[in-house]
């Protein structure tokens, strides 16, 4: 008898991927920036951020923007990047981040 009925939903593996690469690119950004794991301001910016790439993945798709799982990490990295440096104060450079110019202006179109 196979219990997970949700892990075989094409929809439900394709989020669960999305999540992944979110995942997948918040650590990598966060070990470019030197910030630890338990650090006690991740669950702030992880809130924001989610925030922000939540509004920018309804905006991006109401524009007709054909976002896949990888431009959907990237978003999420552009929106965590964005709260961490607006929560500094100043621009955060994080070196070259995933994504193209579109998204870019999309999370600073959202953020702004």
């Amino acid at each position: 008898m196979d219990i997970d009925e949700f892990g075989r939903d094409p929809q439900v593996l394709a989020m669960r991927r999305v999540f992944a690469g979110m995942e997948a690119a918040q650590r990598e950004l966060l070990a470019k920036l030197n910030v630890a794991p338990l650090d006690p301001r991740l669950r702030r910016w992880r809130e924001k951020a989610f925030s922000l790439f939540q509004r920018a993945w309804a905006i991006g798709t109401r524009k007709g923007m054909r976002l896949n799982e990888e431009d959907l990490a990237a978003v999420y990295v552009h929106s965590m990047v964005r709260v961490i440096g607006q929560e500094r104060g100043l621009p955060l450079e994080a070196g070259p981040l995933p994504g193209d110019a579109s998204i870019v202006r999309l999370v600073e179109e959202v953020a702004s």
